[in-house]
């Protein structure tokens, strides 16, 4: 059960950050689908992500935010 609330308040937080951003028009789309594609991407992070790399980790995390309030179109 702590687990669970730990969860929710944790989805929370993430949902209030991307609400912010998309009312300041930096992002777009479902929001649940946003924060459930850069939540798995950054969890799984730790399996690929070379600390003494070319990529710093503040790097990485610039580059995951340009990607994520990227506006792309896509053809029907």
């Amino acid at each position: 059960q702590d687990i669970l609330q730990c969860r929710a308040v944790y989805e929370q937080l993430w949902m209030e950050v991307l609400e912010r951003a998309q009312k300041a028009d930096l992002i777009e789309g479902d929001l649940f689908i946003l924060r459930r594609m850069l939540a798995g991407g950054i969890h799984w992070t730790t399996t690929w992500f070379d600390i003494g790399g070319k990529l710093s980790i503040d790097d990485l995390a610039q580059e995951t935010l340009r990607m994520a309030c990227a506006k792309v179109s896509v053809a029907p």
